[in-house]
């Protein structure tokens, strides 16, 4: 019989966004109203969730992003 592994994906709200981030949760929802945070997956009534894989991606680029345009300020 084959072994079924049943993969959870990792969600994440707005306090780990945060944490992901380097922020405090002000700034996401900040990010977020401006429409310059990816969308959420969804609403509950606790607040928006995401997957954490997402929000790491966006993460990485993000600084990668800032860390560009401080090299290209000092240039």
């Amino acid at each position: 019989e084959p072994l079924m592994v049943e993969v959870v994906p990792q969600i994440a709200g707005v306090a780990e966004a945060a944490e992901i981030m380097g922020w405090d949760k002000r700034r996401v929802i900040t990010y977020l109203d401006r429409g310059s945070f990816p969308e959420p997956l969804t609403a509950l009534a606790s607040g928006r969730i995401w997957l954490r894989e997402d929000l790491e991606a966006f993460s990485a680029e993000w600084h990668a992003r800032r860390a560009r345009s401080r090299e290209a300020d000092t240039a």
